[in-house]
C-alpha cells in the first residue's frame, strides 16, 4: 500500500513537472541554466580541493625525502668515517662540547628547525613514543601525532595526512614513518639516554612530520573557481539571451501568422456571404423562368431527364435538320471512293 502511494505521488509530481516545463519554456530553460552553473561550480570546488591535496602531498613528500636523504648522506659520509676517530666526538650535545658533531637524529632535528625558521608557514619535526630522555619535555604529542603513530605502525610504507585549522590557518599535515636501520638500532640500543633498548631493524621508531600552510593555495584556487564560475555564467547568460531572442522571434512570427489566418478567415467569410447572395439571385432568376417545384428539385441536386414527348420532338428536329445530307450519307456513294 505504501509503495503504491509513493508511486502515485512520484507519478503526479513528474506529471506536474512536465506540465510546468511545457507551459513555461523560458523559465524552464533559465532553471536548467542555473542548475548547470551550480553543478559546474560544485564540480570545480571538488576538483580544486583534490588539486590542493595533491599539491600539498607532493610538496610534503619532496621535503621529507630531501631531509631523509640529507640525514642518510650525513650519516654515511661523515658519521661513519669519524666514529672511530678518537679526536672527534659524536654526541647529541655537540654545541657545548668542542670537537663534537651531532648524531644523525640530532642533525635531522636541528636541520628541521632551521628549515622551519627560514620558511614561514612550514614546520618540520620528529616525534616518537620513545624519545631520548633529554627530549621528553618538549616532545609532547598532539592528537594528530598520536593518530599518525598508530597508523604508521600498521602501515609503515604509507603516509598519514590531514587538513586541519591551526591558529586560524588551514594547514596540511603530513607524517611518514621513521624506520629503524642497522646503524640506528646499534645507537638506540646502547645509548645511555635511550628509553627503549630492544629495537630491531624495520621497527617504526616514530614519525617525520611536515606541516605546511595551504591558505595561499586555497585563496588562489578560490580565485580560479570564481573566475571559472563567472566565465561559465557569462556563457550561459549569452546562451540564455540567444534562446530568448529566438523565442521572441518565434512568438512574433506566431502572432503574424495568427493575424494572417484571421484576415484570410474574414476574406473567406466575406466570399461565402457573396456566394450566398449570388446563389439567392440565381434562385430568384430560376423561379422567374421555371416552376418552383423544378427549382426545388434542382436545388436538391436532382438530375432531370427528357420525357417521351420531349424525346420525340428532339428526333423530329434532328431528322429535319439532317434531311439535305441524307443522300451524301448513302453507303453506296462511299463505295465509289
Amino acid at each position: 500500500m505504501i509503495t503504491l502511494t509513493i508511486k502515485k505521488f512520484y507519478s503526479r509530481s513528474l506529471t506536474k513537472a512536465v506540465d510546468f516545463f511545457k507551459r513555461r519554456t523560458i523559465a524552464s530553460l533559465f532553471l536548467l541554466f542555473f542548475a548547470g552553473i551550480s553543478i559546474a561550480a560544485i564540480n570545480m570546488i571538488h576538483l580544486s580541493s583534490e588539486l590542493i591535496n595533491t599539491q600539498a602531498l607532493q610538496s610534503s613528500f619532496l621535503y621529507a625525502d630531501a631531509l631523509q636523504q640529507a640525514r642518510t648522506l650525513y650519516n654515511e659520509a661523515i658519521v661513519e668515517k669519524l666514529k672511530n676517530d678518537g679526536s672527534i666526538n659524536i654526541d647529541y650535545n655537540h654545541i657545548e662540547q668542542p670537537k663534537t658533531i651531532p648524531i644523525p637524529a640530532t642533525f635531522l632535528i636541528e636541520l628541521s628547525e632551521r628549515v622551519s625558521q627560514e620558511n614561514l608557514g612550514l614546520s618540520v619535526k620528529l616525534f616518537s613514543d620513545h624519545p631520548f630522555a633529554f627530549r621528553k619535555a618538549p616532545n609532547r604529542r598532539d592528537p594528530f601525532e598520536r593518530e599518525a603513530l598508530a597508523f604508521l605502525v600498521k602501515n609503515p610504507d604509507k603516509p598519514y595526512t590531514r587538513i586541519m585549522n591551526v591558529n586560524g590557518r588551514k594547514v596540511f599535515r603530513y607524517a611518514q614513518a621513521e624506520i629503524m636501520k642497522s646503524s640506528c638500532v646499534a645507537c638506540h640500543n646502547s645509548h645511555p639516554q635511550s628509553t627503549k633498548r630492544d629495537w630491531k631493524v624495520g621497527d617504526v621508531r616514530g614519525g617525520l612530520e611536515i606541516s605546511s600552510s595551504i591558505d595561499f593555495l586555497v585563496q588562489q584556487n578560490r580565485k580560479g573557481i570564481l573566475s571559472g564560475v563567472a566565465m561559465i555564467s557569462g556563457l550561459f547568460g549569452l546562451a540564455g539571451i540567444g534562446v530568448w531572442i529566438v523565442f521572441d522571434r518565434l512568438k512574433k512570427v506566431s502572432i503574424e501568422l495568427e493575424e494572417k489566418v484571421k484576415i484570410r478567415t474574414e476574406e473567406l467569410s466575406q466570399a461565402n456571404e457573396s456566394l450566398s447572395v449570388e446563389q439567392e439571385k440565381s434562385n430568384s432568376l430560376l423561379l422567374n423562368i421555371l416552376p418552383k417545384s423544378i427549382v426545388e428539385r434542382l436545388e436538391g441536386g436532382e438530375k432531370t431527364y427528357p420525357t417521351p414527348l420531349q424525346e420525340s420532338a428532339y428526333y423530329l428536329l434532328i431528322s429535319s435538320t439532317l434531311r439535305p445530307y441524307r443522300s451524301a450519307c448513302n453507303p453506296q456513294n462511299w463505295l465509289k471512293y
